[in-house]
């Protein structure tokens, strides 16, 4: 930075060691979610564990008015309720399709429907939710590209 007096001291020192306890800070907080692609099974399955709320029936156009406004109702109940059935099932979907959770702590096979719901209630929690359930179903939709290491070059070495 600017001039000052020889007996002052260098920052740089205390800034390296504030990035280094950051950088430690950073590398604690650090999963790796490992996602796995569902089958047409899986995904039936959780239709099964969270059943789709049934649908009111509108009532016959001769109907009185009372009738209207009771299937009303019941159709912004049913709406509520299938909104949380989606909901639901996209933990269900996505406990069948984690495979494994690393950590600096350690590795977790797959993880529990009461996990997720816990991670979904922290702060920030429902957008991890929705990443996990993007990966997921990008997974289960088509072919993912392995990630692999390339050489910029020609190999020098040759197999007799």
């Amino acid at each position: 930075g600017e001039d000052g007096p020889l007996a002052a001291e260098d920052p740089r020192e205390a800034i390296h060691a504030r990035m280094e306890a950051l950088w430690e800070r950073w590398e604690a907080s650090k999963a790796l979610w490992t996602v796995r692609a569902l089958s047409q099974d899986d995904i039936d399955a959780t239709f099964d564990a969270v059943p789709v709320p049934k649908r009111p029936i509108p009532p016959l156009d001769k109907a009185g008015q009372k009738a209207q406004e009771r299937f009303v109702e019941a159709l912004n109940t049913y709406q509520g309720q299938a909104a949380k059935a989606d909901e639901e099932r996209k933990l269900h979907i996505l406990a069948a399709a984690v495979v494994s959770v690393e950590t600096p702590r350690g590795t977790a096979e797959g993880v529990t429907v009461e996990a997720l719901k816990r991670l979904r209630s922290r702060p920030h929690g429902a957008q991890w939710i929705a990443r996990l359930y993007a990966a997921a179903e990008a997974a289960t939709q088509g072919d993912q590209d392995i990630p692999r290491p390339t050489s910029p070059g020609r190999s020098t070495t040759t197999q007799d």
